[in-house]
């Protein structure tokens, strides 16, 4: 078997060890804690981080592999769905176009010229659209998403709050203690 290994590169393999009874002390204890609570030997840092490395492609890899199964669901879901709106969308236009055809109908059977029903059908129909579409007008600034960009972009630094007005200075006092200033001050009056 020695030469089996030699030949191959790889280490001889060594039977399982027994599981330890409980409570009794490991071979890297003393046994002074009487063995209870006892944890297996720590493992290095490296090691640690070696095998957090060694492990890391797997994990990424399978959440991967799940986010990419739940889209392909998700999208021939979507794919499903856009069809049944579209079927329900002509189906509904049908059934519109019919309704008013009966309404139609009805409003001349009852005495309405022809021509005032349609009229009336128009306008009921374009009071329709005018609602629907200020309805939108209001629905789409909730699609800017706006409360994640807030939270998203960095917020500018607040300004300084406002110093108070020094005191005003009289010329007469800059000339005194800076000739310079006195200058600037009587540049600024003239």
């Amino acid at each position: 078997m020695p030469e089996d290994a030699e030949v191959t590169g790889a280490a001889p393999a060594q039977p399982p060890t027994p599981p330890e009874p409980a409570g009794h002390p490991t071979g890297g204890s003393t046994g002074t804690s009487g063995g209870v609570g006892d944890s297996p030997p720590q493992e290095s840092l490296p090691q640690l981080l070696l095998s957090l490395l060694r492990e890391l492609p797997m994990l990424v890899s399978d959440r991967f592999e799940l986010l990419s199964l739940d889209l392909r669901r998700a999208s021939s879901a979507l794919g499903q769905i856009i069809g049944l709106v579209v079927v329900l969308a002509i189906l509904g236009v049908t059934a519109w176009l019919l309704i008013w055809a009966g309404v139609l109908v009805l409003l001349v059977m009852i005495g309405l010229p022809r021509e005032t029903a349609l009229l009336l059908g128009i306008l009921i129909n374009l009071l329709g659209i005018w609602f629907a579409i200020a309805r939108i007008r209001g629905l789409v600034p909730k699609l800017l998403l706006s409360s994640i960009r807030r939270h998203l972009t960095l917020t500018p630094v607040p300004p300084m709050p406002p110093t108070p007005p020094a005191a005003p200075v009289s010329a007469a006092s800059h000339s005194a203690s800076d000739p310079a200033g006195a200058a600037v001050a009587a540049g600024s009056k003239a």
